[in-house]
């Protein structure tokens, strides 16, 4: 069902909310063009226990706030795979995230291990034994009109399966004992503020990094960012990632303007104090930058490297992703002695607490060979208390 006026969509509105769903499956279509920085939403499909349907985002008669009376309702949970690009394009209609939200794409990597982030597709065949076809349209201009029923019933399958896999995947999360990290993940997706930390790594640094050039490299990420935002373009067009340490450098205890014009085309040289990157050095001297520095000690790298193997093998025996539970840099700054969020929450009671003992000398490392058949050997690295 196409959905292209205000009062379609208050009748199925109507309709979903008359049927009491505990959950629904959301989806969207849009264009990330990559000369923007805002997604261009177009669709938005939705799917529930008695029926689904494609909202076109574009018509001239719709007003999406109806919408809200859904997504901002708590007794519903509202299904999203990947949800992150899916609330980026959202939020450029809406006042805020909805929810509760589930994520499948988390919930998969809770009940698995996968090398990287899964695939929709993956899950679709993995657990409903459905092949789909995700490349025909995968590359679509979802912004033409009008939709042809090819591309309606591409974006209806999103939803569809989707809907089917929550149950499978809740299923999983409770056998597993797995559930309240699952939710305590997805409460922290939904609170969550923009991370910088996300946007450029600064343990990736080129070479050894100074206390001032962190401040200056985290400020300029920041202030790009607002750039960014402002005139809606790439923040590559702003500042590629690889220019921010030769910048972070040239700024250290100057505040001139002409250093900025060496890297950054004139019409991003904002004036007005919100964008003003020397303001924002100044702002930032108080931030505690200790954990984001590299690990440079030989004996700091030897730990790190344990650390990541000991991740991989916990992770790999347990079933979870390793992508999921921790990243190099937040185990840097656990070396170095500071805040990470792998000493939190459910990431805490899985693994921070071990390598926490192991760093205390509590545990050992204990490393044994199996046979897995006339060629290969499995080598097991696992901790052991003492």
């Amino acid at each position: 069902m196409l959905i292209d006026t205000t009062g379609k969509l208050q009748d199925v509105c109507n309709q979903l909310l008359m049927s009491y769903p505990k959950f629904i499956a959301v989806d969207t279509e849009f264009i990330r063009n990559c000369n923007e920085y805002y997604p261009r939403l177009s669709l938005i499909q939705i799917a529930w226990s008695k029926g689904k349907c494609v909202i076109d985002v574009l018509a001239d008669d719709i007003d999406l706030s109806v919408l809200e009376s859904i997504f901002y309702n708590k007794e519903i949970v509202k299904v999203f795979h990947d949800c992150k690009q899916d609330i980026d394009a959202l939020l450029t209609k809406f006042p805020r995230i909805p929810y509760p939200i589930f994520d499948s794409q988390i919930a998969a990597m809770f009940c698995a291990y996968y090398d990287n982030a899964v695939g929709y597709s993956k899950l679709v065949a993995q657990f409903l034994d459905i092949s789909l076809d995700k490349l025909t349209l995968k590359r679509s201009n979802w912004l033409m009109r009008p939709l042809s029923d090819d591309k309606i019933q591409y974006a209806l399958d999103d939803v569809v399966y989707l809907y089917e896999l929550y149950q499978v995947l809740y299923d999983n999360l409770i056998s597993s004992k797995r559930l309240l990290w699952f939710l305590e993940e997805m409460n922290n997706i939904v609170k969550q503020e923009a991370s910088y930390g996300n946007i450029y790594d600064i343990s990736d640094f080129p070479s050894e990094v100074t206390k001032d050039e962190i401040i200056i490299s985290w400020s300029i990420v920041e202030w790009r960012e607002k750039l960014a935002k402002y005139f809606n373009v790439n923040r590559d067009f702003v500042l590629k990632n690889k220019a921010i340490p030769y910048l972070a450098k040239d700024l250290v205890g100057r505040s001139d303007i002409s250093i900025l014009k060496k890297y950054i085309k004139k019409e991003y040289l904002l004036h007005d104090t919100t964008f003003d990157v020397f303001q924002i050095i100044s702002n930032n001297q108080s931030i505690d930058v200790g954990g984001l520095s590299s690990v440079t000690s030989n004996n700091n790298k030897s730990v790190l490297n344990i650390l990541l193997i000991l991740l991989y093998n916990i992770c790999y025996e347990n079933n979870i992703s390793q992508k999921l539970v921790c990243s190099k840099g937040s185990l840097i700054r656990f070396l170095n002695g500071k805040s990470s969020y792998v000493m939190t929450g459910w990431r805490y009671e899985f693994f921070g607490c071990k390598i926490e003992k192991f760093m205390q000398g509590k545990s050992k490392i204990i490393v044994s060979a199996q046979a897995l058949n006339n060629q290969c050997v499995d080598i097991v690295t696992t901790l052991s208390e003492m």
